[in-house]
């Protein structure tokens, strides 16, 4: 998928700058030499909408459609409900559903997979079924949170992509061993060919099923890490108590001397 930046991340490239009819009408020429480009983005769209008019974005399908009626627009769209001052994803399909073929929605939280479900499920309810839901999750550092996201977490929403989306891309996932964190890779290149080979089934049994198993998963970790701290504190209480039967001992051979 070709990727594109909004006129809000300068410096904007040449030969087009901010002519986003041109660079789509480029996408399009690409498109039919390489059968493998079949969709292209444009990043903060929701951020730009003031440049991105449902008119302006509706002159670049139709040029881009005149070349290459095949080719899918699907712009990044950060807002909707993560994002209160944007609009709901409900009121953008409303205003641009006519001239996308889906939402590219990256998922902001690297701390926490507690909301990615809901938001996708807004996200899906708002685009219906026919247009294309692909969850953006980030394998590397951020502007906002400056450590990766740990290898439980990238597992966990690469499964809840697949059951809520219609695909998940992982945003600079390290290819090569030399490059930090490899082992995310590494991981995606085990759980990858496990989902594709998935049956196309009721995915709404999965889900209930998928969220139960974490529920009881994450409530045995929980007890673990209970259980952890009541033999940590226990460890502490031994240690101090040792400290100071040591100390006593010390003491009393003092005084009778």
């Amino acid at each position: 998928m070709g990727r594109h930046h909004p006129s809000s991340e300068p410096p904007n490239p040449p030969p087009h700058g901010t002519d986003y009819v041109a660079w789509a009408v480029d996408f399009a020429d690409l498109s039919l030499k390489y059968p493998n480009f079949v969709a292209f983005t444009i990043d903060d769209f929701e951020g730009n909408l003031d440049t991105f008019t449902p008119s302006y974005v509706k002159e670049m399908r139709d040029a881009y459609r005149a070349v290459n009626p095949n080719l899918a627009f699907i712009p990044t769209v950060y807002g909707g409900e993560q994002v209160p001052s944007f609009p709901s994803f409900r009121e953008f399909v409303e205003s641009y559903g006519e001239y996308i073929d889906g939402i590219l929605l990256p998922y902001r939280d690297l701390d926490s997979l507690e909301n990615l479900p809901t938001i996708l499920e807004a996200a899906r309810e708002a685009l219906g079924e026919e247009k294309i839901l692909i969850s953006f999750i980030y394998a590397a550092p951020t502007s906002w949170h400056r450590n990766p996201p740990t290898l439980e977490y990238l597992q966990k929403a690469i499964w809840i992509s697949y059951l809520y989306a219609d695909g998940v891309m992982l945003y600079c996932l390290p290819l090569v061993p030399a490059q930090p964190n490899y082992e995310e890779y590494l991981l995606v290149k085990r759980v990858y060919p496990a989902l594709s080979k998935w049956p196309q089934i009721d995915r709404r049994g999965l889900i209930e099923t998928f969220n139960l198993l974490f529920e009881v998963y994450e409530d045995r970790i929980t007890s673990l890490e209970a259980e952890k701290n009541r033999l940590r504190y226990g460890l502490y209480v031994a240690a101090a108590y040792g400290v100071l039967m040591t100390a006593a001992v010390v003491l009393e051979r003092r005084r009778r001397r």
